[in-house]
């Protein structure tokens, strides 16, 4: 678990108030595979945050392995009930939707709604969407192909959802 505080060395004052940074998402926002918990993107990101802020981050996770983006709406739930509510938020999703056969435009309009409330609630919103699973060598042929193909319909729907919620 990446969940703490992060304080990059170039911060000063370590005593300022930290902002606070969320992750939600699937197994990517998790770190699945990553040794270490400083090697998570929440923790690789949290103490970039810092550098450049030059203060304190805290970071905290609502993501989960096998989380598709129906799953997002109570990840959210979650992350608002967290105290502070959080500055930044991270969603990081996709793979589990084409692996279960949901529809890019159907994802993406959850994600959207995600990000929605999140935005609504003051958090500043960051998508990472879907990776190009066509770049998947263990995945045999002609699937890999299929999946590369949705995999990247599904990113270009979540790119579209996130500029219209106001994420980046």
């Amino acid at each position: 678990e990446a969940a703490g505080t992060y304080t990059a060395r170039n911060v000063a004052d370590d005593t300022a108030a930290p902002l606070a940074l969320v992750f939600l998402g699937d197994s990517s926002a998790c770190g699945l595979g990553a040794t270490k918990p400083v090697e998570t993107p929440g923790a690789q990101l949290a103490l970039g945050i810092s550098a450049v802020a030059e203060r304190p981050v805290r970071l905290h996770s609502v993501a989960a392995v096998g989380a598709r983006s129906e799953h997002l709406d109570d990840q959210v739930s979650a992350a608002l009930c967290q105290q502070p509510r959080p500055n930044v938020a991270v969603i990081l999703i996709g793979v589990n939707d084409i692996t279960h056969l949901r529809m890019p435009d159907a994802a993406a309009a959850l994600l959207a709604a995600a990000l929605r409330r999140l935005r609504d609630a003051g958090a500043a919103a960051v998508v990472g969407t879907c990776p190009d699973l066509g770049m998947v060598q263990p995945i045999p042929q002609p699937l890999r192909s299929l999946a590369g193909l949705i995999g990247r319909q599904l990113a270009a729907a979540q790119t579209m959802a996130a500029v219209e919620a106001g994420a980046r």
